[in-house]
C-alpha cells in the first residue's frame, strides 16, 4: 500500500472564515439525484468545540474548495444542549484525561462535531453522524438526515459513542460503523445503531473505514504516540458476517502510512507525545482520516498539525 499526498485543502490561511480549529472531515460525492447542487463534491468538518457542522464545496476533489456560509447544521438545530452543564460526575479514566487536559469548562462546552456523511441510495437519502455534549457531560452521536447534503434534519435517538464511522455493507442492505475507542456497530436503520465488541484498546482515536470483501481496513491513529500519525489495520470480517460474529473479530497490528513529514503536517515542530482532547495550537500530529472511494480510486482525508487544516491524499495498492 502507498499514499501519495495530494496536499492542503483547507486551512486557516487559505479559508480564514474555517477559524483556527479545523478537523473531523467527511468527503462526499454529491448524488447525480441531487437538483442544483453546491458542487460535486461536499467536504464537511468542525472545530473540536464548535457550533455547527461546517460544509465547503467544490467541482474537483482536490480542489480549490468554497466555504458554504452558515454550514450544514447549526448546534440549535441538532437537538444538543446548547448550555454548559454544571457540577457534573466525571467519569471514567478517558473523560478524566481529556478533562485534565482541557480545563472544565472546555471540555463541557456544548458543542457539534465529527461529521461522517454517507448516502442511501434506495431512499435517495444524505445521511450524517455527528456528535455533541449531552446534559451529564457524556458525548454522543446521533443521526441526521438530508435531500441535498446542504440542509439537515437531525433525529432524535442518541445511538452511539463519539466519532463514528460508517460503511456499507451492500450484499445485505446493511450498514458497519465503528466508533470511538474501535466499538463497532451495524444496522439496517440508519437512524439507529446496535453495539457490538470493542476491539481496540482506549487509546484509539479516530479512525475512518474501507469494506472490500471480507476484508475491513481500518485507517486510525493514537494517543500518546510521539508523533501522533496514521496507522492501518484490518479486519477479517468473514463472507456473510453477523451481529454475533463481531465477537471473533481482531484487528492485525497496527502499520504506520503517513507521518508528519512536510511544514504544513506539523513537522517543524517539537515531537510529543499526544493527549485527550483538543488541540488549540499547531502540533507534530496527524490525526482524524476519512475515506471516499470513488471510481476505484480511494482518497484519504486527515487532518495536520493537530486540528489546524485538512488535507488529502491518495492510497494506491490495497
Amino acid at each position: 500500500m502507498q499514499v501519495h499526498r495530494h496536499g492542503p485543502l483547507i486551512t486557516p490561511e487559505s479559508h480564514p472564515a474555517a477559524g483556527t480549529n479545523i478537523n473531523g472531515p467527511s468527503l462526499l460525492r454529491v448524488p447525480d439525484w441531487v437538483d442544483r447542487p453546491l458542487g460535486r463534491y461536499h467536504l464537511y468538518f468542525a472545530d473540536h468545540k464548535g457550533d455547527s457542522i461546517r460544509l465547503a464545496y467544490a467541482d474537483d476533489v482536490t480542489g480549490p474548495y468554497t466555504l458554504h456560509p452558515g454550514g450544514a447544521l447549526g448546534l440549535a438545530e441538532s437537538r444538543f444542549p446548547t448550555e454548559t452543564p454544571r457540577n457534573v460526575v466525571v467519569r471514567g479514566e478517558v473523560q478524566r484525561a481529556a478533562v485534565e487536559a482541557e480545563g472544565y469548562d472546555a471540555h463541557f462546552t456544548p458543542h457539534i462535531a465529527s461529521p461522517d456523511v454517507i448516502v442511501d441510495e434506495g431512499d435517495r437519502t444524505i445521511w450524517m453522524a455527528f456528535h455533541g455534549l449531552c446534559d451529564d457531560g457524556s458525548q454522543l452521536t446521533r443521526m441526521a438526515s438530508s435531500p441535498d447534503g446542504v440542509h439537515f434534519e437531525a433525529a432524535e435517538p442518541l445511538t452511539a459513542f463519539p466519532y463514528l464511522r460508517i460503511v456499507p455493507e451492500s450484499r445485505n442492505g446493511r450498514w458497519l460503523a465503528m466508533s470511538m475507542p474501535g466499538i463497532v456497530y451495524s444496522t439496517d436503520d440508519l437512524r439507529r445503531w446496535t453495539a457490538g465488541p470493542v476491539l481496540f484498546d482506549r487509546d484509539f482515536r479516530h479512525g475512518a473505514l474501507l469494506l472490500r470483501g471480507r476484508s475491513l481496513h481500518v485507517f486510525w491513529s493514537r494517543v500518546g504516540d510521539a508523533p501522533e500519525h496514521l496507522l492501518h489495520s484490518t479486519i477479517d470480517v468473514g463472507d456473510d458476517w453477523t451481529a454475533t460474529d463481531m465477537t471473533a473479530w481482531r484487528p492485525t497490528p497496527p502499520v504506520s502510512v503517513l507521518r508528519p513529514e512536510l511544514p504544513w503536517e506539523g513537522a517543524d515542530f517539537e515531537v510529543e507525545p499526544s493527549v485527550r482532547g483538543q488541540v488549540t495550537e499547531p502540533v507534530c500530529q496527524l490525526r482524524d482520516p476519512a475515506i471516499l472511494v470513488e471510481d476505484d480510486r480511494v482518497w484519504l482525508l486527515y487532518c495536520v498539525a493537530g486540528e489546524s487544516g485538512i488535507a488529502l491524499a491518495e492510497v494506491t495498492g490495497l
